[in-house]
């Protein structure tokens, strides 16, 4: 399948390729393979990018989906605020589909603002169905998503088993992978992070 992103203000980020006050971009089967001012490919897709910026999309690196619902709430909050309102107080009604309409209108929202990648930390873990939602809901969104796993967030419990079950779960084809989100000594006791640490542990691959 082949689409031409047309007349456009390209702004590549590739120094080889340059900006272009007027450029077309051609995608062939999801990889774009020429920019140009002018593109003649009369097999394609059209799309009218006059008027438009043309450029390959953001990387949003740390953003917690399951929130969205209170975005704008607490602006002049501390973060012990912040964390004793979230988790000590909202955190604990979440049910998996509070988790899957938060990440899904998330994510959505990161997209519409031209945000392809996201890292989504997740940390209103209540439960294995919980989990499952917000993957579910980074998977049901176009665009290619991390699921940050802050598993035993507040808690001392390992949580090894977690991060396997949840890893083995996650389809193979990339458009959702995984990372993990150690919680760190303010969240947790510090011997379970120097377990967390350790050579071999579920853990040892951070993911933040």
């Amino acid at each position: 399948m082949k689409i031409l992103l047309s007349g456009g203000t390209v702004v590549s980020m590739d120094p080889a390729v340059g900006d272009l006050d007027r450029g077309d971009v051609l995608i062939e089967d999801g990889v774009v393979t020429a920019v140009a001012e002018r593109i003649d490919a009369p097999d394609a897709e059209v799309i009218d990018a006059s008027d438009r910026i043309v450029m390959p999309g953001f990387v949003d690196n740390h953003r917690h989906a399951w929130q969205t619902a209170f975005r704008g709430i607490g602006a002049d909050w501390t973060f012990p605020q912040w964390a004793t309102a979230m988790h000590a107080t909202v955190k604990p009604h979440y049910t998996p589909e509070d988790v899957y309409a938060g990440t899904l209108l998330g994510r959505l929202e990161a997209l519409h603002s031209g945000v392809t990648t996201m890292l989504d930390w997740y940390h209103v873990a209540q439960g294995h169905e919980h989990e499952d939602a917000a993957i579910a809901a980074l998977r049901d969104t176009p665009g290619r998503s991390i699921f940050c796993l802050g598993a035993g967030w507040g808690s001392p419990d390992l949580v090894d088993d977690d991060i396997r079950r949840v890893r083995s779960g996650i389809a193979e084809d990339g458009l959702v992978t995984m990372a993990l989100g150690l919680r760190g000594p303010e969240a947790t006791s510090v011997d379970t992070v120097a377990q967390e640490l350790k050579p071999g542990a579920a853990t040892a691959r951070p993911g933040h």
